[in-house]
C-alpha cells in the first residue's frame, strides 16, 4: 500500500483526498495543517488516522510514501524547502508547478 500525507487541509485538500482515494492501493493515512481546529474536522471528515499541526512532525513521525501538499502557494517552498535532501532519506520528492495557459507580458 502507498501511504500519502497531505499538508493543508484547506479547499483543494478534499480534491487530492478524493482522488487519492478512488486511487487502488493508496491510502492517505495522515495531514497536516496550522489551524488545529480544522485538521482535526478534516481527519474526522474524511476517515485520516493521524492529524498533525506542524508538517515537520508528520514527515518524521508517519512512514509515507508521498505527500501532497495543497497549502497556498506562496507557503510550498517553505513546506518543501527547495532542499537538498528529501524530507526522508530514500524518498524522492515531487515538485509541480502552476504555469498560467496564456503569455504573462513582460516586466
Amino acid at each position: 500500500m502507498i501511504r500519502i500525507g497531505i499538508i493543508g487541509t484547506g479547499g483543494m485538500a478534499k480534491y487530492h483526498v478524493q482522488a487519492f482515494n478512488k486511487a487502488p492501493g493508496v491510502k492517505v493515512v495522515a495531514c497536516c495543517d496550522v489551524v488545529e481546529e480544522r485538521v482535526k474536522k478534516f481527519a474526522e471528515e474524511w476517515k485520516i488516522p493521524a492529524a498533525y499541526t506542524d508538517y515537520r512532525k508528520m514527515l518524521r513521525e508517519e512512514k509515507l510514501d508521498g505527500v501532497t501538499n495543497v497549502t497556498p502557494d506562496p507557503y510550498h517552498a517553505e513546506n518543501f524547502g527547495w532542499r537538498p535532501s528529501p524530507p526522508r532519506p530514500g524518498r524522492p520528492v515531487a515538485k509541480s508547478r502552476w504555469r498560467p495557459a496564456w503569455p504573462t507580458p513582460a516586466r
